[in-house]
């Protein structure tokens, strides 16, 4: 009899528990939890035979000024660091005559989502998450918005989504940060990572494309 993919409910171990969305492929060769109230984002990412591939995975401890918190947030609507002008020390954009700050990477990482659907199936498990613009979002980003995400794993991976509507006209980037672990031990200088992307961007010092 073949085997169900399966999708459940948990709560992440902490000082205050967070609840979570664990999806487990059919054979269970692939496990990914996700967590709504922190930005949506794919917070743990288990291969059968290799253990958890994420940095930081499923730790949302303090962090220290300069460390980066790992796992793979969501970059919406901006990637990297945006100035509103050349030579400006603070992060920011323009828009219609109008300056308005900008988070390094956006802000979509640092909202909570609500979780629409849940779904298995003999093939995958599947996780709907959606967030919406508000009084908080305007202050930085003046337009509506509608952000609707697709988690899902089968027995090959995992597969991320993202659908953005609006009655209007965006100007948005978008991206992941992506962030793999290294065994014990090892170093990054020893990792061989494959890609179907056409080209490679370079990073500035100051973090721009």
């Amino acid at each position: 009899m073949a085997k169900l993919a399966r999708v459940s409910r948990i709560a992440l171990e902490g000082d205050s528990p967070t609840e979570a969305i664990r999806l487990r492929s059919p054979s269970g060769r692939v496990t990914a939890t996700v967590v709504g109230a922190h930005g949506g984002e794919l917070s743990s990412l288990v291969l059968d035979g290799y253990g958890e591939l994420l940095h930081r995975a499923a730790d949302y401890s303090p962090l220290d000024k300069r460390e980066w918190s790992g796992r793979a947030p969501l970059l919406w609507p901006a990637v990297g660091r945006n100035y509103a002008e050349p030579g400006a020390a603070q992060l920011g954009w323009q828009w219609d005559g109008k300056r308005y700050p900008m988070p390094i990477h956006g802000f979509a990482r640092n909202m909570a989502w609500k979780t629409a659907t849940l779904s298995a199936t003999r093939e995958s498990a599947t996780a709907d998450f959606r967030v919406t613009d508000n009084k908080a979002s305007h202050l930085c980003y003046p337009f509506p918005f509608v952000l609707d995400a697709t988690h899902a794993v089968d027995d090959l991976g995992w597969t991320y989504t993202v659908t953005v509507r609006s009655h209007g006209a965006l100007r948005f980037g978008i991206g992941n940060h992506l962030t793999l672990r290294v065994l014990d031990g090892g170093s990054y200088d020893d990792l061989v990572v494959a890609s179907n992307a056409p080209r490679r961007f370079d990073v500035s010092p100051e973090g721009l494309l």
